[in-house]
């Protein structure tokens, strides 16, 4: 048992390390974690190590945030500097308070509404995109031209064909009901070429897709 001074008494005592796990309420939601303090053999005070990073509410707000699939602090960052955005960008963007997500990124629980915000960001493009467009004149003309620029690219590269394709059709385990085998974009490609040869109607080219695919 270490020796060490007592933060309550002030005297040099022995300090026992109690590690346990307690119940935090985090929004009404009670979370259990582990806890680490000191407890002083002298006056029986107890407090936490104050050189140890070790965050319990932290862990508590973590946990929260994986129950209800919200963004944690380092994805909220990540989504952040993805695009080259300083806080103050991103939070005028929004239309945020720029305190606001320099609290989420260093672990406060951030609203439902505002992960909604950011969840929807990260996962279409489309949205920060209209956001730049139409609030984005603070931005010096270069950095909001190459973020434009940044954007219409992923767009395009999240949302063509071949990956809308696989997608909607490509997501399956081969089995009897596809001949074992997997969807082929290119013999896809490859039919609807052969079919449009002629100028063939979106309506009659689904017909003739499902024909084909009916038929092989």
């Amino acid at each position: 048992m270490p020796k060490d001074i007592c933060w309550n008494c002030g005297k040099e005592t022995d300090l026992e390390h109690i590690e346990n796990y307690e119940d935090i309420s985090v929004r009404g939601e009670v979370i259990s974690v582990l806890v680490k303090y000191f407890k002083c053999h002298e006056c029986g005070g107890e407090y936490e190590d104050s050189q140890s990073s070790y965050d319990p509410l932290a862990l508590a707000y973590k946990e929260y945030r994986q129950r209800h699939n919200m963004m944690q602090p380092d994805e909220i960052r990540g989504l952040r500097q993805r695009y080259g955005l300083t806080q103050r960008d991103l939070s005028k963007l929004l239309g945020w308070g720029e305190v606001t997500l320099c609290r989420y990124e260093n672990g406060a629980l951030q609203e439902n509404s505002h992960d909604t915000t950011l969840r929807l960001i990260k996962d279409d493009p489309h949205i920060l995109l209209n956001l730049v467009i139409q609030n984005g004149d603070f931005l010096p003309i270069k950095k909001r031209e190459r973020l434009i620029s940044l954007l219409e690219n992923e767009i395009q590269e999240t949302h063509s064909f071949p990956l809308i394709l696989e997608e909607l059709f490509g997501k399956y385990a081969p089995d009897i009901l596809c001949g074992f085998r997997k969807l082929n974009l290119d013999k896809v490609f490859q039919a609807i070429i052969f079919f449009c040869v002629d100028g063939t109607l979106k309506t009659k080219l689904n017909k003739l897709l499902f024909y084909s695919d009916f038929k092989h």
